[in-house]
């Protein structure tokens, strides 16, 4: 095997598997989706089309759906609004530069509004974040570019996406090249959203004294920043390159105590979801190829262990009425990705679409499902690229009708 991993490039390697999967289906009579559910989908033919992490919805309260546009060959997205239940409403809102494959430009409803979105720009060498609404006026700008927003608006919160994006390509930002002038200075920032004002910072050093890390900074970063439903905290993983291995740690801030509270510093964290205000659904490697769902508790600090014998891989979490989870799957042998529903009171799992993704030469450039609910949760989006370019397809979720075989 370490032979044809050598003889192979990755180019190679990704039409290889291409081909194998097409024989696959072709023996097993399988199309690229396989699902009860009701969808519709949302592409263009010389552009990608999809929304970015699966943390912010893209739905408002009427059912509007938001989404970015690549055409090749460019360097910018184009921002879309169209309507859900009727999809050839589409309308470009705005153009960025501030843009990746995994989150996009984070793009989102503004809290509290069916008629405002925020995302992020670059433009004049500088990035920031823009609220525009849904005729593309502008309304407001700000000077940093922002990850997350507290559910009432009031807050955001943003990291140096510049240095993310050269250390975890995909998920940060390459428009100008990252110069890091003095690592101690790195940090997370506090932002409050009616002035501009940052509000306060939480440095690495800062994280470092809490977590009792002793080595050099170089080597770590910040991602994944999340506010707790009631804005009062947010969680945001560590994370260190070691031997090229990105070692994850889950910490919570507490805003107001100021308070740095480490959750997991052993295992490698991955992905997570808030179920409320003190308990955070996270998924978590114990060994590299080992990934089990937990739940921790901010007050306490335990980790229990969350539906052991129905998820035991890596996926993306969002809650579904309390006790009903959605989440994912990475692709199996076959290039197949699964959503499921999870019960968590019986441990049990059922699923809900199945979907092919074609292999990529760069992982920079797969596509996860993202999965993300509307606020009435009759609907998933879900990111794709079962024919070579991404599309989002929407799901129905409330009605079980027949099978579709693309």
């Amino acid at each position: 095997m370490n032979i044809l991993k050598r003889i192979f490039t990755k180019k190679q390697k990704a039409v290889i598997k291409s081909i194998k999967h097409a024989i696959y289906r072709f023996i097993h009579l399988q199309g690229k989706i396989e699902t009860t559910l009701i969808y519709r989908v949302i592409k263009q033919r010389k552009s990608d089309v999809f929304f970015g992490y699966y943390d912010i919805s893209p739905f408002n309260s009427i059912d509007k759906i938001l989404y970015i546009k690549k055409e090749k060959n460019s360097d910018e997205v184009k921002i879309c609004i169209n309507d859900s239940n009727d999809l050839s409403q589409e309308s470009i809102l705005a153009v960025s530069k501030a843009w990746n494959w995994q989150q996009g430009c984070r793009l989102r409803w503004f809290p509290g509004y069916d008629d405002r979105v925020i995302f992020n720009f670059f433009e004049e060498n500088k990035y920031g974040s823009r609220i525009i609404d849904t005729e593309g006026n502008i309304i407001k700008n700000y000077q940093f570019p922002i990850y997350d927003i507290s559910h009432d608006g009031q807050l955001g919160i943003t990291l140096n996406f510049d240095r993310l994006g050269l250390l975890r390509p995909g998920y940060g930002y390459t428009c100008i090249p990252y110069n890091a002038n003095n690592l101690y200075n790195e940090s997370i920032r506090i932002i409050d959203l009616a002035t501009g004002i940052i509000k306060d910072k939480i440095t690495y050093q800062m994280i470092a004294k809490a977590i009792k890390y002793k080595r050099d900074y170089d080597k770590c970063y910040i991602n994944h920043l999340s506010f707790s439903p009631d804005g009062k905290s947010f969680l945001f993983f560590w994370i260190e390159i070691i031997n090229g291995y990105h070692k994850a740690s889950l910490l919570v801030y507490d805003i107001y105590t100021k308070n740095i509270i480490p959750l997991e510093l052993e295992d490698k964290v991955s992905h997570y979801v808030w179920l409320d205000n003190e308990n955070i659904l996270c998924t978590s490697y114990s060994r590299p190829t080992i990934c089990n769902y937990y739940i921790y508790n901010i007050h306490n600090k335990t980790k229990s262990p969350f539906c052991p014998h129905s998820l035991q891989e890596d996926g993306h979490p969002s809650v579904d009425r309390g006790t009903m989870i959605l989440t994912d799957t990475y692709p199996d042998i076959n290039g197949f990705q699964c959503l499921y529903l999870v019960d968590s009171i019986f441990d049990k799992k059922e699923t809900l679409f199945k979907v092919y993704m074609k292999p990529v030469s760069n992982g920079e450039l797969r596509t996860d499902l993202h999965p993300r609910f509307n606020s009435k949760h009759s609907k998933i989006c879900i990111d794709t690229n079962r024919n070579g370019s991404r599309e989002i397809i929407i799901i129905d979720n409330n009605t079980v009708m027949r099978e579709y075989n693309n």
